[in-house]
């Protein structure tokens, strides 16, 4: 089994061709709606030759046409991580047999894969509807010689289920929010199978190159439309406090007045926890004056607007807070000075009604005291 060369060249392929995309991980659009997705696909499959040897210490070599392969996944999204089960069937004509190196003058039957998967994919963002992502999968295929002859005579009609893996390249193209187009190149391969002989077994190789067409549909809400253009909100907001009357002369001492925490709002596009170019300037700020004034503590507040369930909205105001929190610690603030609180859609900064999709209420708060 060649299971460890098929990762590094399924993978180094993989990497090549998502290598523009990675620079862009911050673009928008993003990589579809999260939650639940169905797919289909069908394409080519072309066949390495099935070569082993018998019990009988005989040479078995079997050349196969070109193929089909169908089926399809159903899967569940997070952000740029896609999990799924997939199930499919691939499926050749043979079209030559040779024993000891002996062609055959003629040849028929079928060489096909069922396979059942555990598939991880990473989408990456292009700030495009295209979404180019690599992926490998793990799972079992039961192998069957159908009916296989060699001028006239039967050699194999069995199966065999063996640990299968498939290293795999491709691209989605986002049609509508909620349904994508796809192109796939996936290398597939098996555990030798062994199948019945006369005189006894052979084993050979299980080995395929596979080109997919997909369509998917996911489930989840997609991504909002850009809000309605308005004057942009506050993004900066010191508060404090005035300065009081001067007293009487004459001054005998001067007792400067407290200083009220510097407050900064952080805003997120719709049902997304990543930080735009003005949301990074926002942190950017907070971090120098936090520096600046060699403040001790910095406090991160996630909230959301009222779309959505307050459950899914209480864990998004977190993945936000913990985004502004990571960008700080890069820009140099220490870990352990920096608080992180989630409060969902409580506290809206724009009063709604639930199910609104306000852009002022999906925020993060950096307080410096």
């Amino acid at each position: 089994m060649k299971f460890a060369r098929a990762c590094r060249w399924g993978l180094a392929l993989a990497v090549f061709a998502a290598a523009p995309a990675s620079a862009q991980v911050f673009g928008s659009p993003g990589t579809g709606p999260d939650g639940l997705y169905l797919r289909g696909e069908g394409g080519w499959d072309h066949m390495n030759d099935a070569t082993g040897r018998t019990t009988t210490g005989i040479i078995y070599t079997s050349r196969q046409d070109e193929g089909y392969l169908f089926g399809g996944a159903l899967g569940w999204k997070t952000d740029q991580l896609r999990l799924e089960l997939g199930l499919d069937l691939a499926n050749a004509g043979i079209k030559s047999v040779s024993l000891n190196n002996a062609n055959s003058t003629s040849a028929s039957g079928s060489m096909r894969n069922i396979s059942g998967m555990l598939n991880a994919f990473w989408d990456f963002r292009t700030g495009t509807p295209f979404v180019p992502y690599i992926g490998l999968g793990v799972g079992a295929t039961s192998v069957s010689l159908n009916n296989v002859t060699r001028n006239g005579a039967l050699l194999s009609n069995s199966s065999d289920l063996e640990f299968a893996y498939q290293p795999m390249v491709g691209v989605n193209y986002f049609i509508i929010p909620n349904l994508a187009l796809g192109l796939q190149y996936r290398y597939f391969a098996s555990v030798d199978p062994s199948f019945s002989f006369p005189g006894g077994r052979v084993g050979v190789k299980n080995e395929s190159h596979n080109v997919l067409a997909s369509l998917t549909w996911y489930f989840g809400a997609p991504e909002g439309p850009p809000p309605p253009v308005q004057p942009a909100p506050v993004v900066y907001q010191p508060q404090l406090q005035p300065q009081p009357a001067p007293p009487p002369a004459p001054v005998v001492a001067f007792v400067p007045p407290p200083q009220q925490p510097a407050v900064y709002t952080v805003f997120f596009d719709f049902n997304r926890a990543a930080l735009t170019p003005e949301a990074r300037s926002v942190v950017q700020r907070a971090a120098a004056d936090f520096q600046q004034h060699g403040a001790t503590r910095i406090a991160l507040t996630g909230y959301t607007d009222t779309a959505g369930g307050q459950g899914y909205n209480l864990e998004l105001s977190r993945r936000r807070a913990l985004s502004v929190r990571e960008y700080l610690m890069q820009l140099g603030v220490p870990d352990g000075e920096i608080a992180v609180s989630a409060r969902g859609e409580s506290n809206l900064r724009v009063p709604t009604p639930d199910s609104v999709r306000e852009p002022q209420n999906r925020r993060v708060e950096i307080v410096i005291p």
